[in-house]
């Protein structure tokens, strides 16, 4: 099964860093209290976008791993299975480090268990 297509395809973002107070410095300028006043603004705008972006990213990557899980238990023919959720819990929580492939591959050698 080819797993890369449930990685989301936006770049994960870096948090927006609040400007340095120049205000603990001697002799701080009033240019340098209106560039912080300014490059505060710019913060709270890149705050708000960051945040707009990361709702956005985790509600596709949410929606990438419910494929993924759906895709993966079909694969191994344990979709239907009564215990499909605790089997696919238990496999994610002890193989889900080596990626989705990984995972993958551990739930075909679970469900070849029950086929034997």
């Amino acid at each position: 099964m080819d797993c890369s297509k449930y990685r989301v395809n936006k770049p994960y973002p870096l948090h927006p860093v609040k400007p340095k107070d120049p205000i603990h410095k001697r002799n701080v300028t009033p240019s340098e209290i209106d560039q912080y006043h300014r490059d505060c603004l710019e913060f709270l705008e890149a705050k708000k976008k960051y945040s707009i972006y990361m709702i956005e990213w985790n509600e596709k990557d949410a929606e990438n791993f419910n494929q993924f899980k759906h895709d993966a238990l079909t694969e191994a023919g344990l979709l239907h299975h009564q215990k499909a959720n605790q089997i696919f819990s238990y496999i994610w929580e002890e193989k889900h480090s080596g990626g989705y492939e990984e995972v993958c591959s551990a739930l075909i050698e679970i469900a070849d268990l029950f086929s034997e």
